[in-house]
């Protein structure tokens, strides 16, 4: 007896044969019954087809829904300069109209969020950071700290990013502005010509002024901002900050600020 017929894809038995070798008619129902069979395993190969498909979107979906639970949270040390830029009586473009330095060299990247299992002072040493929330990473592969100011976004897509600053000083009228930066920060209008460039995320935002100083009255104040930001694969996220208001010391002190980055979903969507 000849081996049973199977093939994966086109599978074809011709016209149906008149008989059989040895001159014996072959039956009308049992023709029938194996040109059905050749339609069911069409069939089966189409579902499969479909069905591969199917598995493909499904695990696509979930790679998309499992990211989008990820992110990247740190908090600070210290930080004594983040009133440091424009530097006090130097005049500055406004070029944006809003009081506030339109130039990149008048923003200071702020770089001292801590990284996972780094160690702030007075912490034990040896425990880990996880524990005491100094930082922490849900993903690796799509995030990564860099030197202690910025998240590498390491996939492409669109990613939330959140920062509240705490800031205190014992002078009268001190106001900080922060901002986010992709990359490096930007001038915000093109040297030479009255045009916006634009390529700054747009979020500023201003701590409240500080009312009075040494000895009483308000010496601290906070400022929180978000946004969406369009990364590529790799984009640097950090945060910068200006002065706003007199010149003078303002300090951030430690674990009293908080930077947060999400995935949000990838670009095409």
């Amino acid at each position: 007896m000849s081996a049973p017929y199977f093939k994966a894809k086109d599978a074809s038995i011709g016209a149906k044969p008149v008989a059989y070798a040895n001159g014996d008619p072959i039956p009308a129902t049992l023709w029938d019954s194996v040109m059905s069979l050749q339609g069911d395993q069409s069939a089966l190969q189409s579902g499969l087809g479909l069905l591969a498909g199917d598995i493909g979107l499904l695990a696509s979906g979930l790679t998309q829904l499992t990211r989008q639970q990820q992110f990247y949270q740190a908090t600070n040390g210290e930080s004594s300069t983040v009133n440091d830029e424009p530097q006090s009586g130097e005049s500055h473009n406004q070029a944006m109209q809003t009081g506030l330095s339109s130039d990149a060299s008048n923003w200071t990247r702020f770089d001292s969020w801590y990284t996972p299992n780094s160690f702030p002072p007075g912490t034990t040493f040896g425990l880990d950071a996880d524990d005491i929330q100094i930082a922490t990473n849900t993903d690796t592969t799509m995030f990564e700290p860099v030197l202690g100011y910025g998240v590498k976004c390491k996939v492409a897509g669109h990613y939330k990013i959140s920062c509240n600053m705490l800031f205190q000083a014992l002078i009268k009228d001190v106001a900080v502005a922060v901002r986010f930066a992709r990359n490096g920060i930007n001038n915000d209008l093109s040297p030479g010509v009255n045009i916006y460039k634009f390529e700054n995320p747009v979020v500023v935002g201003v701590s409240a002024y500080h009312q009075y100083g040494l000895g009483g009255g308000r010496q601290t104040s906070s400022v929180s901002i978000s946004e969406i930001i369009n990364c590529a694969e790799n984009d640097i996220l950090s945060v910068y900050t200006s002065r706003a208001g007199v010149g003078g010391t303002v300090k951030a002190r430690y674990m009293t600020c908080q930077l947060r980055v999400e995935y949000k979903g990838p670009l095409n969507l």
